[in-house]
């Protein structure tokens, strides 16, 4: 899951990254800052054209990658101002060894709440704790699942065609 950093993506919509910021601590034991953290592109792709299907609101774009649990506002308002979408623990790392190991990843992440309006996970409204994840979101993690799984079968099939087209030696 992911906490919108954008006053526009609501509880429930998702996001498919496109490259993630390394705000974590955990991609540096792997590569150095400079090291770019970017999704791949034939999956990232297929995510966004099995997303055309789903009737939940799709954003594309940057999301942040951070290893605290409870965001510095003062920080995230900074990283909302420059674009990123979201915020999230996973994508930077999983970018950072898929590039460096020439492995292939994407991400696609279900919006939970959105710290910069105060509203974070299981909760419905600023600071109402139920311990439980929203119905859209629960509803959202269904749907990227379907997402995935038709764009490992989209993957799977733009393979087997490339397969086919190539020139025998």
């Amino acid at each position: 899951t992911t906490g919108a950093l954008q006053q526009h993506i609501d509880i429930g919509d998702i996001v498919i990254a496109a490259a993630a910021v390394r705000a974590d601590g955990a991609s540096r034991n792997y590569a150095p800052l400079e090291f770019p953290a970017v999704a791949d592109f034939n999956v990232t792709a297929a995510l966004l054209q099995a997303a055309k299907k789903s009737k939940r609101k799709i954003h594309f774009g940057l999301v942040l990658s951070s290893d605290a649990f409870y965001g510095n506002d003062k920080n995230l308002k900074r990283w909302s101002k420059l674009g990123v979408l979201s915020v999230e623990m996973e994508s930077s790392v999983i970018f950072t060894i898929a590039g460096i190991k020439k492995l292939k990843a994407g991400s696609i992440l279900a919006v939970d709440g959105n710290p910069l309006l105060g509203v974070g996970k299981g909760e419905f409204e600023p600071g109402e704790r139920t311990g439980e994840l929203d119905d859209r979101v629960q509803d959202a993690i269904k749907e990227e699942t379907r997402i995935a799984i038709e764009a490992i079968k989209i993957l799977e099939n733009n393979s087997k065609t490339a397969t086919r087209a190539k020139p025998e030696k």
